[in-house]
């Protein structure tokens, strides 16, 4: 089953263990496909995003039905680079 917003609280728990001045880059390669599809925009507000760490975001959407929002999405949330 795919869950998307835990793959990201697992980045989120991985950027806590970075140092600050450590620069981070994030390869999201998926078809945006999620088990729970029709719940997934409330799902991603439990996210915090880059913590202030500095964050090269890229996302990969594979398929033609990948939805832009959500590469739109986590590009907000994490890169800021």
């Amino acid at each position: 089953m795919t869950d998307i917003p835990k793959a990201f609280q697992a980045l989120e728990e991985a950027l806590k263990e970075v140092e600050n001045d450590t620069h981070v880059t994030v390869l999201f390669i998926s078809d945006g496909q999620d088990s729970y599809h029709q719940t997934l925009q409330e799902r991603l507000k439990i996210l915090t995003g880059n913590q202030g760490k500095t964050v090269t975001f890229l996302c990969l959407g594979i398929q033609k039905q990948f939805p832009a929002f959500l590469s739109m999405y986590f590009r907000e949330m994490y890169h800021n680079t």
